[in-house]
């Protein structure tokens, strides 16, 4: 279950222009909300939901365990706004545990896990990490 960037509607057109885009900030706040409403109600439809977020984004933006933004960090293109949505999508996640507690493992692997390879990367500069 993918959270697409949005769509673009003109002059008379619909919906029907999907931004296919998928940024991380974008999932992991629907991800939390789709938890907090789990929590909240306990309804197999918001498990499922938020089962399908976490499957998209082990599927989509995990490599070796690890977040990648999936539209620039491959080729070095993300800006610094887009580098700083991995961040958001970790606060999310580590949120979405807090409320949703059965995702607590596999939540808790894939952050320790980037946080580490991160540490190992950084260079102190902000522009290029």
């Amino acid at each position: 279950m993918g959270i697409y960037e949005g769509v673009t509607i003109g002059d008379g057109q619909d919906c029907s222009n999907i931004i296919k885009t998928q940024w991380l900030c974008n999932t992991g706040i629907f991800l939390h909300g789709a938890a907090a409403l789990y929590n909240l109600t306990e309804s197999d439809t918001w498990k499922k939901r938020v089962g399908g977020m976490t499957s998209d984004v082990w599927n989509k933006v995990v490599k070796n365990y690890i977040i990648n933004e999936q539209f620039c960090e491959e080729h070095k293109q993300c800006n610094q706004e887009q580098r700083s949505f991995k961040r958001y999508l970790a606060h999310w996640m580590a949120a979405t545990s807090q409320v949703a507690p059965y995702t607590n493992t596999n939540i808790t692997t894939l952050l320790k896990s980037s946080v580490q390879a991160a540490a190992k990367v950084f260079d102190g500069c902000p522009t290029r990490g």
